[in-house]
């Protein structure tokens, strides 16, 4: 059986003084990260992996930016790790139904619109040129950084056609909930949401 070992977050103890391992990985930002999980995925006997990383696992230098003018210079079709899952990253938040209509989970705050950061989910109708948009989780409060940690969002969201009836997708959003422990008009909080949309 393959483990790999997440001293920083607790979900695996940190390993004992002189424990020996199969892998090392050094390093465990975004590359590192995935390197262990291929490593996990190719492993065809008992092996020990050891990730090292004193920081959060998997920002790394490129996403534990604080700068919101740092964009992806990717598209997000071709952000998969796997070769034999070339759109793995888009399917978190892409879906359609039988029906042909796209779906996709996304979050907005706008300034100008005076809106909190919220959850959505667009629906692209089969030859349609434009989305209709709905509302699932309005925020309620500015999100701030958590830790001096960087502010973001969309780490959560899932999209996926429902296996029993397919006219409806099942999406997994997030919001920023007003928290009252917080600082007035400031929240840490993020607000989950579930909801089964269709068409229409």
């Amino acid at each position: 059986m393959c483990a790999m070992s997440d001293a920083n977050h607790g979900t695996a103890p940190a390993p004992e003084h002189g424990a020996s391992f199969d892998i090392a990985i050094v390093g465990g930002g975004a590359a590192g990260v995935m390197a262990a999980i291929h490593a996990l995925r190719l492993c065809r006997a008992p092996a020990r992996i050891a990730l090292v990383e004193p920081a959060a696992l998997g920002q790394g230098v490129a996403y534990a930016t604080v700068h919101s003018e740092h964009l992806l210079n990717v598209p997000a079709q071709r952000m998969s790790a796997f070769d034999d899952a070339p759109e793995d990253f888009l399917d978190f938040v892409v879906a359609t139904d039988a029906g042909g209509n796209l779906f996709v989970a996304y979050n907005r705050a706008s300034k100008p619109r005076g809106e909190y950061l919220s959850a959505w989910v667009a629906e692209i109708a089969p030859g349609a040129a434009a989305a209709s948009s709905t509302l699932l989780g309005a925020g309620e409060s500015r999100f701030e950084a958590i830790d001096n940690r960087p502010e973001r969002w969309g780490d959560f969201n899932a999209i996926n056609r429902d296996a029993t009836d397919g006219s409806v997708v099942a999406v997994v959003n997030q919001y920023a909930k007003d928290d009252a422990k917080a600082p007035a008009g400031v929240t840490k909080t993020w607000q989950q949401t579930f909801d089964l949309v269709s068409d229409g």
